[in-house]
């Protein structure tokens, strides 16, 4: 069960940091890098809560 949780919250953390990284410039690379980061986290929520669900 640890592991279920373990790559989502890691993918979670990775994509926090990507987020914080690219806001810094606004290039046009920054920003798609910036909307990928936003759907891997969204993507490790989903997982994250889906997880919870189930017994």
């Amino acid at each position: 069960m640890a592991k279920r949780r373990t790559v989502p919250i890691i993918l979670l953390l990775v994509a926090l940091a990507g987020i914080v990284t690219f806001s810094q410039g606004f290039r046009p690379i920054d920003t798609i890098a910036l909307l990928v980061c936003g759907i891997v986290a969204g993507a490790s929520l989903a997982a994250l809560a889906v997880g919870r669900r189930k017994p």
